[in-house]
């Protein structure tokens, strides 16, 4: 995706309505495979029938998984909702959980 010529992300962006506004903006992603999601995440979008990422996803999804902020506004339908969530679970699951949490958490709610 780095590697993509920024003039060919640039008339994606434009081909699909994306305005960027900002400093190091990261290029779209056009598969997938390409958004380097987890593969049991990767194989339960594909059964569900996704072809590829709409387009808010396309460059939501490198926005989000480099931390940067962003703001998204597309109809509804689009697909923003897994344009943030699955990010935002990718990052949930690669936390480390230590273990003082789950005595912390057994301790909360059954005792």
């Amino acid at each position: 995706v780095s590697k993509r010529d920024e003039q060919h992300a640039n008339e994606w962006r434009r081909d699909n309505e994306i305005n960027v506004i900002g400093r190091g903006v990261p290029k779209p992603v056009m598969t997938f495979e390409e958004a380097s999601m987890p593969e049991y995440v990767l194989k339960e979008v594909l059964k569900q029938g996704f072809t590829k990422p709409s387009p808010i996803q396309s460059q939501g999804w490198p926005m989000a998984l480099l931390g940067r902020d962003m703001i998204g506004i597309s109809a509804t339908g689009s697909g923003k909702t897994l344009a943030f969530l699955l990010p935002a679970m990718i990052h949930i699951n690669a936390q480390v959980f230590p273990s003082y949490y789950f005595f912390l958490f057994f301790f909360l709610f059954f005792l």
